[in-house]
């Protein structure tokens, strides 16, 4: 049993460098993204703000925007 811990604590060991994500350089300041940050935050607030019982072809043309 002792063999098997150690070949599992192992394995463990040897994938925890292949389990981190990669980074991905992400431009804050640019314009363009800022744009549809907000963009997509103001879309989500209107869908969201939309009452339970708003018709099905309303909540979906909101979802569309």
């Amino acid at each position: 049993m002792s063999a098997s811990r150690e070949y599992s604590e192992g394995n463990h060991d040897a994938t925890k460098s292949e389990d981190k994500p990669t980074l991905i350089p992400f431009p804050a300041a640019n314009d363009d993204y800022r744009y549809l940050r907000i963009r997509t935050t103001i879309l989500c607030a209107v869908f969201n703000a939309q009452p339970i019982d708003v018709a099905e072809i309303e909540s979906a043309r909101a979802w569309h925007e």
